[in-house]
């Protein structure tokens, strides 16, 4: 069972707050607002959001965590458990985690970024995340489908190899009838 990484705001991920997830389709601006915004309290390492994702999702993919600390050259974590025990001690400054994670999540993502910009994907996302002012009650379904499909063709991308990137499988996807 794969383990639950909680939400930028340090509680469950939820689908009606942005701000307390990722989204693959986030520009690296809106990645770096909302993780500017995460709880990330110095010494806190038990509700830290940031920490639970490079345990629970960077390390799975990835060997080493580079860490990089203003004004000095940066810290290669091959663990998380080092890496939570220098969070813990205060040797790591919040500020620091917070932009390697930044870093990170904006270099994960840019595959699936330079894939969705092709036009397919645009049309395909403008039909799913229609502008606030003009979401329609009699199109709630029909946009409800077409970001569902603007999720599996990114999992599907990610699946296929087409985008460079390998997740643990969570059995979370569905085909789309």
């Amino acid at each position: 069972m794969n383990p639950m990484v909680p939400g930028l705001t340090g509680e469950k991920m939820s689908a009606s707050d942005p701000n307390s997830k990722i989204d693959l389709i986030d520009t690296q601006a809106d990645i770096k607002k909302k993780i500017k915004k995460v709880f990330c309290e110095e010494g806190n390492v038990e509700k830290n959001p940031l920490l639970s994702f490079i345990e629970a999702v960077y390390f799975l993919i990835h060997p080493e965590f580079e860490l990089k600390v203003r004004d000095q050259p940066s810290v290669m974590y091959k663990d998380a458990a080092a890496m939570r025990a220098d969070f813990a001690a205060g040797k790591i400054h919040p500020a620091d985690l917070k932009d390697s994670v930044v870093d990170v999540l904006n270099m994960l993502l840019e595959p699936v970024r330079e894939k969705m910009a092709e036009p397919d994907m645009v049309a395909l996302t403008a039909k799913a995340y229609p502008p606030e002012g003009k979401k329609k009650k009699k199109g709630a379904l029909a946009a409800a489908r077409a970001a569902c499909r603007v999720r599996a063709c990114c999992a599907a991308l990610v699946r296929s190899g087409h985008v460079a990137l390998q997740l643990p499988p969570c059995g979370a996807y569905r085909p789309l009838e």
